[in-house]
């Protein structure tokens, strides 16, 4: 989305050093230049996103460009950013003469940066006279907004959003049905599926196994691996979402993965299609769910559009119950649609606005009436940050558990999160979580007892499904699997640079990257195996069960990266190289990954996450102190001196998460300097044997201690 793409770059670059320096000569010039051009774009993009909606290519196209045009811009203005804070940083000699002079080099590279921002300026200037020939109209609100926003088998059979999947969770996660199999998996098969993937998900549900031996194996070998298992087992398999009738066939076509079920053990599908059953070679009932009947379509719908907490607010509240019962009986008893309505209608508690949707209630026909209601509740989304953040979940695999925390870490590197006066980017974040729960656009999987907030989200499959559509329709982001690689990013940018794209691949190879040397994001959550290349403008590498090579030739590289995260991606060593990412905000590695002390010279880190294979510096910078999150995990015999532990932990005043596992104990030292840290509120230790006494002062703000001896 262009609006978003303009939004977050302008946010970006107001963080930049490169406002503050006097040796840029006309470079800042033309940055702030830029910036009013970029706010001007801004403002047409409400009339333009109309047309494009009602299916205008042209303007489609003109979106494109804007989006490009932003992203360009920002690589430009951070170039300069950089190439300042890079000097800063120097020592000695050199690093006097390149904070008062410019030496040669930078004065060539400031030449380069000055040439593209004008390059930049005239596509702008160009995208202007199109919007004139376009008609596309100046929305003048936005203007006067700009300078404010500175700141049995059985089967379960029903139509989409009816609650076969919430169903089927209910049963697979009972205490009772826990007690009675002794082995369980849950798989979402979903439209695009291959059995081997399948099969390689169930193994490691039911058997456990390393990420890279269960990759090597064949269809064959992970089929009787599982059969040989399950054999004298009871058990239980959820195919959650089976669209194809011969998915059972698909899944045992090399080999019987799955034993009859005469001893108990159970299939349970959940289908749109009703004769998908009949085709799992075991004794079938199939359970056709029933749609809501109007009282229980208006008790759920009420709890969502007039909570209790709510109702001393509202006026007549009589008027909104009578508009709500019709309302509630439009959604046809479909429980996604009625969370959906009532979610947005909580937001807007006018009775004028709750009549003119009556009166113009969307089609049933062919789901239409549930994109109305996406479309509509994502339109009313406060801002177009918070916009771009629930089209960013569109990057997340189907049906897959999300970290909210990691969440929020890939949102703020993506710049999807503004600066505030009165919230850290974190803060702003998770309110920005609780407000698409409010509205039913995610669903709240489990919460922090300690702090009340929402610790892990999904969101439903026919959500998930728009969001991709709208994601790759507006050039936001992309999936790339088997069947689209010849065609990445053809259809969805005007750009042969594809700078503004961000990829979510469930099939990563090298044709892919390399095809692709301009792209921003990369993530990835499948198993494969591939080079990175060099990829100059990368800010976002989020991989897991994925083996990576050449990462350390390459890495070093990659100056504007905002967030690492490898996990379960087989051993690898970074270069000291990695203290050239002075852009680095999080990086996230296993126990496999080896570190090197430059990491802890990077200024702007603030959530790091380490297993084995690091170490600490003997003395930290006076600048680095942005760090929030710090996991450290010395239990695989990594060597650290006290000292040292003491003064990094001691210069961490901004921290707010800490843990540690240690083996076989914890200094006391370490322990006595959390009276120090105002900000802390999680301290997590454990893998000790020993703990001789907690600390005799903790910090006030301190909500959670969690403590986990290994005996």
């Amino acid at each position: 989305m262009a609006e978003s793409a303009i939004g977050s770059v302008l946010g970006n670059v107001s963080t930049l050093a490169v406002q503050e320096t006097t040796f840029l000569c006309g470079v800042i010039l033309e940055v702030g230049f830029l910036k009013d051009e970029l706010r001007r774009l801004k403002s047409y993009l409400k009339s333009a996103d109309a047309k494009r909606r009602s299916g205008d290519e042209l303007v489609g196209t003109w979106v494109s460009q804007i989006r490009d045009a932003a992203y360009e811009a920002e690589n430009a203005i951070e170039a300069a950013d950089y190439m300042e804070k890079r000097n800063r940083l120097k020592k000695g000699f050199m690093g006097a003469i390149s904070r008062y002079a410019r030496l040669p080099s930078d004065l060539i590279t400031l030449h380069t940066i000055g040439a593209e921002i004008q390059r930049v300026r005239r596509k702008i200037s160009e995208i202007f006279d199109s919007a004139n020939r376009l008609k596309i109209n100046l929305d003048t609100s936005d203007v006067e907004k700009v300078h404010i926003e500175d700141e049995c088998p059985q089967d379960y059979v029903a139509m989409g959003g009816a609650g076969k999947t919430t169903l089927a969770r209910k049963v697979y996660t009972s205490s009772t049905v826990k007690q009675h199999f002794e082995a369980a998996s849950w798989v979402t098969v979903s439209q695009k599926f291959k059995g081997i993937d399948l099969l390689k998900d169930i193994m490691k549900q039911i058997m456990g196994g390393g990420d890279e031996s269960v990759a090597k194996m064949n269809e064959y070998e992970v089929g009787k691996e599982i059969h040989d298992f399950l054999l004298q087992k009871r058990y239980l398999l959820v195919l959650d979402d089976v669209w194809e009738t011969d998915t059972w066939d698909q899944i045992n076509k090399r080999v019987k993965a799955f034993p009859d079920a005469s001893n108990g053990s159970r299939v349970l599908l959940t289908t749109r299609k009703g004769d998908a059953a009949n085709h799992v070679q075991m004794p079938t009932y199939v359970h056709h769910l029933r749609k809501l009947d109007e009282e229980n379509s208006w008790e759920l719908f009420s709890c969502k559009a007039l909570p209790s907490y709510k109702r001393p607010a509202i006026r007549d509240v009589d008027e909104f119950e009578k508009l709500g019962r019709k309302l509630a009986k439009k959604c046809d008893g479909l429980p996604l649609a009625l969370a959906v309505l009532g979610g947005y209608l909580s937001k807007n508690l006018n009775a004028e606005t709750w009549s003119n949707i009556l009166s113009d209630w969307p089609s049933t026909k062919n789901g239409q009436m549930m994109r109305d209601l996406l479309a509509r509740s994502y339109e009313d989304l406060p801002n177009h940050y918070l916009r771009a953040c629930f089209l960013y979940l569109a990057a997340y695999p189907e049906d897959y558990i999300i970290s909210v925390s990691c969440l929020i870490e890939l949102w703020i590197a993506e710049s999807l999160v503004p600066h505030t006066p009165k919230h850290i980017l974190e803060e702003t974040a998770r309110n920005y979580v609780t407000e698409l729960a409010q509205r039913s656009l995610v669903q709240v999987v489990d919460r922090s007892r300690a702090h009340g907030w929402i610790e892990r989200i999904r969101i439903h499959d026919i959500l998930h499904d728009w969001c991709i559509e709208e994601a790759r329709q507006d050039g936001f982001l992309d999936t790339i699997d088997n069947k689209t690689t010849g065609q990445a990013g053809a259809s969805s940018s005007s750009s042969d640079n594809l700078m503004s794209y961000r990829f979510y691949f469930q099939t990563l190879s090298d044709h892919i990257l390399h095809v692709m040397p301009n792209v921003r994001s990369l993530l990835d959550f499948g198993l494969s195996s591939a080079s990175l290349p060099k990829l100059r403008f990368l800010r976002v590498l989020c991989i897991e069960n994925s083996i990576l090579k050449d990462i350390s030739s390459v890495i070093g590289g990659c100056i504007h990266l905002r967030l690492l995260r490898m996990r379960r991606c087989g051993r690898m060593r970074l270069p000291s190289s990695i203290g050239k990412l002075l852009y680095l905000q999080t990086i996230d590695l296993d126990g496999n990954s080896q570190v090197t002390k430059s990491l802890w010279d990077i200024p702007s880190l603030r959530h790091v996450y380490l297993g084995d294979g690091f170490s600490l510096p003997s003395s930290v910078r006076q600048h680095r102190k942005e760090l929030q999150t710090c996991v450290l995990d010395f239990t695989a015999g990594t060597f650290f001196r006290c000292h040292d532990m003491v003064i990094f932990l001691g210069q961490m005043n901004q921290l707010t998460t800490f843990s540690l596992s240690m083996h076989p104990n914890i200094p006391a030292e370490v322990l006595n300097i959390f009276a120090n840290m105002p900000h802390l509120v999680d301290i997590s230790l454990s893998q000790f044997d020993v703990l001789d006494k907690l600390p005799t002062e903790f910090p006030q703000s301190l909500r959670c201690l969690v403590l986990y001896a290994t005996r």
